[in-house]
């Protein structure tokens, strides 16, 4: 149960912060892993950390102030483009066969189905990625329209 007095629409300050390390804990894992560790490209491992990060800076209490809605869209956007492209290359790219935990055993999982789920999925995310980089252009041009020059 929340205290008192505490607004529990924003999350606590730590959060932010500790979103942000994570990501640079994944991305110092990209560049500093041993090669035979690393099963993905490491621009692609460095993404993963940076979608920690950007929810991270979504988090924050920063990004609900007045006059950002703007960045606000363009943070999200991104972060959703990530979340495609990450999907997109295990769908297109990575080497299988998956690994999936049901009920805690895990289960391999060979063949096309697990490429149909993850492009599946990114073309969800990416239709939602679509969405929200419209948002932000709209957002930009309430802000920057033509009649406040």
């Amino acid at each position: 149960m929340a205290s008192p007095g505490r607004d529990t629409s924003e999350p606590p300050v730590w959060v932010p912060w500790l979103m942000g390390a994570l990501g640079a804990a994944i991305a110092a894992a990209a560049v500093f892993a041993p090669d035979e560790s690393v099963h993905a490209p490491r621009w692609l491992v460095a993404l993963c950390g940076a979608i920690f990060a950007l929810g991270g800076v979504l988090a924050s209490r920063t990004m609900r102030q007045p006059g950002m809605r703007a960045v606000n869209a363009f943070v999200a956007a991104t972060l959703l483009t990530a979340f495609a492209v990450v999907g997109a290359w295990v769908a297109l790219f990575a080497e299988g066969p998956f690994t999936t935990s049901v009920g805690g055993a895990s289960v391999l999982v060979g063949g096309v189905a697990p490429r149909i789920v993850f492009g599946l999925g990114t073309a969800i995310v990416g239709a939602v990625a679509a969405h929200a980089w419209r948002a932000w252009w709209r957002a930009v041009r309430a802000t920057h329209g033509p009649d406040r020059a």
